[in-house]
C-alpha cells in the first residue's frame, strides 16, 4: 500500500505564555519566524474596549497590520473569522513553508486547534468549503510557564488568569 505525504502546511501554535514568560513567546516567535518561508501571525487584544482586534502578520523580514472589528462582541468568533480563512490563503502560497500562530493568552491553544479541523471556512474564491485543517496541520503546541510559580500556580484554587491579576 502506497501512502501520500502530507502536503498540508505545518502550523506551530505558541499559546499560554503570561506574566514573565510572556516575552519567551516572542522570542521564540522570532526564532521560528526566521527560518525561510516561515509566516508569523500575532492577534493582539489590547484594543478590545474599542471594539477592534489588531493582526500582525510577518513574513521574510516584512511586517503587515491590519485591524479587525470585533464580530458581534466575541472575541473567539472574531479570531475564527479572521485566522481560519488566513489559514487557508497562506497554505495556498507556495513561498509559505510554516506558519506559527502567536496566540494572545486569552486563547485556548485546544479550542483553537479544534477550529481549525472541523469549523468550516466559506466563501473563500478558488477553495471549496470546508475546515482549514484540509489545508493545514498542526504540527506542534509549544508553551510556556513561569518556573519560579508554577507549583502555587498548578495547586492554587484560583484560575490561572486569576492568579496573572486579570478579569477572572
Amino acid at each position: 500500500m502506497l501512502s501520500h505525504p502530507d502536503r498540508r502546511t505545518p502550523v506551530v501554535l505558541l499559546a499560554g505564555f503570561q506574566g514573565p514568560v510572556a516575552d519567551g513567546m516572542d522570542h521564540i516567535a522570532q526564532l521560528l519566524g526566521a527560518a525561510p518561508g516561515t509566516v508569523v501571525v500575532r492577534h493582539d487584544l489590547s484594543s478590545l474596549r474599542e471594539g477592534v482586534v489588531r493582526r500582525r502578520v510577518r513574513l521574510d523580514g516584512r511586517e503587515t497590520a491590519s485591524v479587525h472589528e470585533l464580530a458581534h462582541g466575541c472575541v473567539s468568533c472574531t479570531l475564527r473569522a479572521d485566522l481560519l480563512p488566513l489559514l487557508c490563503r497562506l497554505a495556498a502560497r507556495d513561498s509559505v513553508r510554516r506558519i506559527v500562530i502567536a496566540l494572545d493568552p486569552a486563547f485556548e491553544a485546544e479550542a483553537v486547534c479544534h477550529a481549525i479541523d472541523t469549523v468550516p471556512v466559506v466563501g473563500l474564491v478558488g477553495r471549496v468549503d470546508g475546515p482549514a485543517g484540509r489545508d493545514v496541520r498542526i504540527e506542534a503546541v509549544v508553551t510556556g510557564l513561569d518556573a519560579r510559580s508554577w507549583p502555587a500556580d498548578a495547586l492554587s484554587d484560583e484560575t490561572v488568569d486569576e492568579r496573572a491579576g486579570g478579569p477572572g
